[in-house]
């Protein structure tokens, strides 16, 4: 077996709303964006091979309104 992120390399459309490691590893975010986009599109390159991806950045519009019926929380524990 061979390790393949070692000629890998990623790269992203948008990357203040998607980041991307550059040897394709791991896609997040971060916690910095201030917006969603559909299809945000990776760009992957291996050796000579070339491909995409794309994925949905979800931000939810601000300020978030929350409307609780049951005015006391409960927390239950799974051990």
């Amino acid at each position: 077996a061979q390790d393949v992120t070692d000629q890998s390399h990623c790269s992203s459309a948008e990357p203040r709303l998607l980041k991307v490691s550059s040897t394709c590893t791991t896609i997040f975010v971060d916690g910095s964006e201030l917006r969603g986009l559909a299809n945000v599109f990776i760009h992957i390159q291996h050796k000579k091979i070339r491909a995409g991806a794309s994925f949905n950045v979800w931000f939810p519009r601000l300020p978030i309104t929350v409307w609780a019926a049951d005015k006391t929380l409960n927390v239950s524990y799974i051990d």
